[in-house]
């Protein structure tokens, strides 16, 4: 039997093993529905300016939720 394709991988926080010098980044992927393949987008913006790794966490999960609400509409 065939494994079920997933039409979309939910957003996640790549924290790069918690290292503040490295760019930290939200994730997530989506099927295409005319060429059939995975689209990966990746949100870098405003971790950068945030120097705790909190802070940085926080900003992932508000940047999380808007992708989450919109991917359900």
């Amino acid at each position: 039997m065939a494994r079920k394709r997933s039409l979309i991988i939910l957003p996640k926080l790549k924290n790069c093993g918690g290292d503040l010098s490295k760019k930290w980044y939200v994730e997530y992927s989506c099927r295409d529905p005319q060429t059939n393949e995975m689209k990966r987008f990746r949100f870098y913006e405003g971790f950068a300016e945030l120097s705790t790794a909190k802070q940085r966490e926080a900003h992932a999960e508000k940047i999380i939720s808007e992708i989450k609400m919109k991917l359900e509409r």
